[in-house]
């Protein structure tokens, strides 16, 4: 699941979440998830399976002091999220 935030004159990406779901016990649950939205970083939350809930602090991927932060942070949180599926699974399983 992706979702995108920007401004509606200039199309500039400003908010951002990439979001990894797994389907068990017949509901979509969280794995991962990274975000911008608190405008000050890039991070990345994980859930663990017993508990439904954020296991842990947020990992932070990157610090955002500029519009191109944002960018770079997509791309750092894409691959944290997308290219990470099975790591984040597996991880997900023993949490």
């Amino acid at each position: 699941m992706l979702r995108l935030v920007s401004h509606v004159s200039t199309d500039e990406l400003v908010r951002f979440a990439v979001i990894q779901q797994t389907y068990s016990q017949g509901e979509w649950r969280h794995v991962a998830m990274a975000d911008s939205c608190h405008d000050v970083d890039v991070h990345l939350h994980q859930y663990g399976r017993r508990s439904d809930a954020r296991v842990g602090d947020p990992e932070v991927l990157l610090p955002v002091t500029s519009a191109n932060d944002i960018h770079r942070g997509y791309d750092l949180a894409y691959t944290r999220v997308v290219e990470g599926w099975v790591e984040n699974h597996r991880r997900w399983q023993d949490a």
